[in-house]
């Protein structure tokens, strides 16, 4: 009888553990779809990221994120999921991170390790932590795009100066413009 219940315990945990990395891919499948409906079906009304150790939210609720998510695809943002691994309550991947930024500057994509915490078979929130070498990645990425920020203010352009839908097509465009003029000459 012990051994029964036991085997059922593993059976329950297992099918739990396994429903909960379905979840979070479907999520971060609808993410690179840019899909937010389908995303917010699977998360818990109040939602919400944050780094580890860090008093800023990155994503403050389901409003926030619809607005990040327009933005990321017209930014061309893409995760791609590294690993994963789950528990009853939570899903742990690793995910590598980029965008147009990323291929036009030439950043190296940013590498995080995300918690994901389930609820009632929704995502009640994630953590984002960074992984080994992310500091000396960061300063990679920010000298290129503190050249490009130099451009855009030697030549008063408007690159957008947040996460809305517009602001979103300024960058991209002020990027595009970089890229031809300076980043293709420079390659001649």
């Amino acid at each position: 009888m012990k051994t029964k219940y036991i085997l059922y315990i593993i059976i329950l945990l297992g099918t739990s553990c396994s429903s909960n990395k379905s979840l979070v891919t479907n999520y971060l499948k609808a993410k690179n779809e840019c899909n937010f409906d389908s995303m917010s079906k699977l998360l818990n009304e109040n939602y919400y990221e944050q780094f580890l150790n860090d008093s800023i939210l990155e994503i403050k609720n389901l409003d926030h994120l619809k607005d990040f998510t327009e933005w990321g695809c017209i930014m061309s943002s893409n995760v791609e999921m590294k690993n994963i691994s789950s528990s009853k309550t939570k899903v742990k991947t690793i995910e590598q991170h980029t965008n147009l930024i990323d291929s036009i500057l030439n950043r190296n994509p940013r590498v995080f390790q995300i918690t994901y915490y389930i609820e009632n078979n929704k995502i009640k929130y994630s953590r984002i932590d960074t992984l080994s070498g992310y500091r000396k990645n960061a300063l990679q990425g920010k000298l290129a795009l503190d050249k490009f920020k130099s451009f855009v203010l030697k030549n008063s352009i408007d690159d957008g100066n947040g996460i809305e839908k517009e602001d979103a097509v300024k960058l991209k465009n002020a990027l595009l413009y970089y890229q031809n003029t300076v980043i293709n000459n420079s390659n001649k």
